[in-house]
């Protein structure tokens, strides 16, 4: 009988206690999510960033490419 009033006494501690840090756990919990997030969506951006100007650079030309021949067209009266 001593055992489960223990046992019974020990919850209701216990649930007072979680009771009273459950806004302080919660708050932690989401400040280490909206950090998390936060990061993850700066790295996204920042590849994305760099993805979009390594695609904006243009090769470098290491050979002029021929078109062809230039020809001048005279005009007639």
């Amino acid at each position: 009988m001593i055992t489960f009033l223990k046992f019974i006494l020990f919850f209701i501690i216990f649930s007072y206690i979680l009771k009273r840090l459950s806004p302080y756990i919660l708050a932690f919990v989401i400040k280490r999510f909206k950090n998390k997030m936060k990061n993850e969506m700066k790295n996204k951006f920042q590849n994305m960033n760099e993805e979009f100007n390594q695609t904006q650079k243009k090769p470098k030309k290491s050979q002029k490419e021929k078109v062809g021949e230039y020809i001048d067209f005279e005009e007639l009266d």
